[in-house]
């Protein structure tokens, strides 16, 4: 009977310590549960501004950089084309005509255009062709560059020895 006695004294304790009054702390703490998710939603809400900022200086460097990228290729391209026709003028001692803008096919070159200029008996723009054929067939081999103009060439002369009689 004293535990029961002991069991409802410490009930009636309880009891008397939980009463219905609000306590100050929860209300402060309910202010300050509020005002932390406030603080939340402003972050959130500066992340996602930061992202589009961050999104849109990337999107300009990158419009940027292509420019630059741009300018450069054209540069080089152009450099290129000098370097090559530099390199033609070497092996065919003639001018390129002019042809469009960027364009990496030279035109045709005719016996008129040239003025009937002969290169090892056989008019200019015939051992042009026969030249640019060996370049594309043997790319990397000049011995056979060589031997194949040799041949081509060789053959031109019979054939045209031939149409003349």
């Amino acid at each position: 009977m004293k535990a029961l006695a002991c069991t409802l004294a410490l009930f009636a304790l309880l009891v008397a310590g939980c009463s219905p009054k609000p306590d100050p702390r929860d209300a402060r703490i309910a202010k300050l549960e509020k005002e932390v998710e406030r603080l939340y939603s402003v972050i959130e809400q500066n992340d996602a501004e930061m992202m589009t900022l961050l999104t849109n200086q990337f999107t300009k460097i990158g419009e940027k950089t292509a420019a630059v990228i741009s300018d450069q290729t054209s540069t080089v391209l152009r450099v290129f084309d000098a370097e090559l026709e530099d390199i033609r003028l070497q092996l065919t001692n003639t001018a390129a005509l002019a042809s469009a803008a960027f364009s990496r096919q030279a035109a045709p070159v005719t016996r008129q255009q040239v003025g009937g200029a002969l290169r090892e008996g056989i008019p200019l723009s015939v051992y042009n062709r026969i030249a640019s054929d060996a370049a594309r067939d043997w790319p990397n081999d000049f011995r056979m560059q060589s031997h194949e103009i040799d041949k081509q060439v060789a053959a031109y002369k019979t054939l045209a020895a031939r149409l003349r009689r």
